[in-house]
């Protein structure tokens, strides 16, 4: 039987092929599309250095045999999109589209998606609302976005104000790790359950580069509106460092759950540390409401706040917990020149 098992293994190693793309030529093919669209289950497509005008969609792999797209080595290779399925792999791209930036998701996830990475790319001045974004009424599971740089979203420098989100993710079992994100309205957007949030630097959040002077803005946020999307329970939010939020109405991480029929909760906030923002650092609350329950059982500890709510006490004070958002804790944390 072990003999059959290794036979078996060493059969599905020896199918999976590599293929190159190179835009001059000299590969087994010059667009990105063309690989894809050509390659199976285990396989991978290494893009070499050029600029790829291309709107990339990638089929679902299996279970154990991902396709994988990746740069070659330090080589920069543009490209302005990508659609993924199941069982895939984006790897070290430059995602970027400035001469039309909000008109396409920079990577998109459909409804039941599920298993794919989304490691060391960069992300600039593409978008459609929100830079990375899984399906809104299904969601997808088993996400790994991780060590990306995202800047910009759906603006470039010259074309603010107009910023978008960085990511909006729904569903279950999502890692967001060790991402930097900057120049955007809100930064993680989510309705999703059983989720991490780590090692995040978010910084340079500017209120004056949203589309109207009436936006807000936020590091992480989760609103979810269940009956038209996903509710938000069992998450965490951990070590994740934040700062230049400026604006009247800046915050660090805001829950709320006016409109999630009561099934928001459980959220652990621990080991951030976040400075500089122009409105409250924890604000945990109902949109103003008494008449539905709120987002419940947040818990915040070993957490560091400096100069916070400088611009105006929006919320009155640093952390803020209100509105039928019960059983929350603020534990341990250290307060560094709060305005209230």
């Amino acid at each position: 039987m072990r003999i059959l098992s290794l036979l078996l293994f060493s059969t599905v190693l020896l199918d999976a092929a590599t293929y190159t793309v190179k835009a001059g030529g000299g590969g087994n093919y010059t667009t990105i599309q063309a690989c894809a669209t050509a390659m199976s289950a285990g396989d991978t497509c290494t893009v070499y250095a050029g600029t790829y005008n291309e709107n990339v969609v990638v089929t679902a792999g299996t279970a154990g045999n991902y396709k994988i797209i990746n740069a070659n080595g330090a080589d920069t290779a543009y490209v302005l999109s990508f659609t993924l399925g199941s069982y895939t792999k984006v790897i070290g791209f430059h995602i970027q589209n400035p001469s039309s930036p909000n008109t396409k998701q920079c990577v998109y996830m459909g409804a039941g998606v599920n298993h794919v990475y989304v490691t060391n790319n960069v992300m600039y001045g593409c978008g459609y609302g929100t830079m990375i974004n899984t399906n809104s009424t299904t969601g997808a599971s088993y996400i790994y976005i991780q060590g990306n740089t995202l800047s910009y979203a759906c603006v470039t420098t010259a074309t603010l104000p107009g910023t978008c989100h960085v990511m909006s993710l729904n569903g279950t079992h999502i890692l967001v790790e060790n991402n930097d994100l900057s120049h955007f309205d809100l930064g993680i957007v989510y309705s999703a359950s059983y989720s991490v949030f780590r090692g995040n630097t978010m910084h340079d959040m500017i209120q004056s580069e949203c589309p109207s002077p009436t936006c807000h803005t936020d590091f992480i946020f989760a609103e979810p509106s269940v009956g038209g999307g996903l509710p938000s329970q069992y998450n965490l939010i951990e070590n994740n460092v934040g700062r230049n939020g400026v604006g009247t109405d800046a915050k660090a991480f805001l829950s709320q759950g006016d409109a999630c029929s009561g099934q928001c909760s459980n959220l652990i906030i621990r080991f951030n540390t976040v400075a500089h923002l122009g409105s409250g650092a924890i604000v945990d609350e109902n949109a103003g409401r008494s008449d539905v329950p709120g987002f419940s059982y947040v818990k915040s500890y070993n957490n560091t706040w400096v100069d916070t709510n400088n611009y105006a006490p929006l919320y009155q004070g640093g952390n803020y917990f209100a509105n039928n958002s019960t059983h929350g804790a603020n534990v341990n944390d250290l307060f560094y020149y709060p305005r209230a």
